[in-house]
């Protein structure tokens, strides 16, 4: 595994991942179409310069991967992954026990995400952001082509598919980088 290939996994993470499923409008959708057994909700604030953080709220009550720990840039910079890491609490998928970044919970994050997306209302939002995304800094493969609509459609769910798959392979590693 070469680094190159892993930033390289590390951007389009950040692409499909982070930024098309850590959309606001699609937690709406995601949090419609599946319930918290714990009562959270999903929320995000300003505060990390232009971007945002994700954490669960339940009445006064505020879960959040940095203040629990489990989420430390100084140990590992790359780990931009507090709207996973608020799905996994809102989905019941975080135990006491994860009080870290390991490979086994980001092996389970790819899999709750692959559940996520097979859902069709969550499908079809994936879809309406690429097509609004701003897209100056990255052309977007699936956009540039001339290919049948519906077959794009697919290929952008079978690309985040993959990438959560080259998640558990080897891309874990990204996020286990130290400084």
């Amino acid at each position: 595994m070469s680094k190159a290939k892993l930033y390289k996994w590390g951007s389009d993470h950040f692409y499909y991942i982070n930024q098309l499923l850590g959309d606001q409008t699609l937690r709406v959708i995601i949090q419609e179409n599946f319930q918290s057994s714990d009562g959270w909700d999903l929320m995000v604030e300003e505060g990390f310069g232009d971007e945002f953080h994700h954490y669960c709220g339940r009445g006064e009550e505020k879960w959040c991967s940095q203040c629990e720990g489990i989420q430390n840039l100084d140990d590992h910079p790359y780990d931009t992954l507090c709207h996973s890491y608020s799905m996994m609490k809102y989905m019941g998928l975080l135990t006491e026990n994860d009080t870290k970044l390991t490979k086994g919970v980001q092996e389970r994050m790819a899999d709750m995400w692959k559940v996520i997306i097979e859902n069709r209302n969550v499908q079809d939002q994936i879809i309406r952001s690429v097509k609004q995304k701003d897209h100056k800094d990255r052309k977007d493969p699936f956009l540039m082509k001339k290919i049948d609509k519906d077959r794009r459609n697919e290929m952008i769910i079978d690309e985040i598919s993959t990438i959560l798959d080259e998640w558990k392979e080897y891309g874990y590693k990204y996020y286990l980088l130290r400084r």
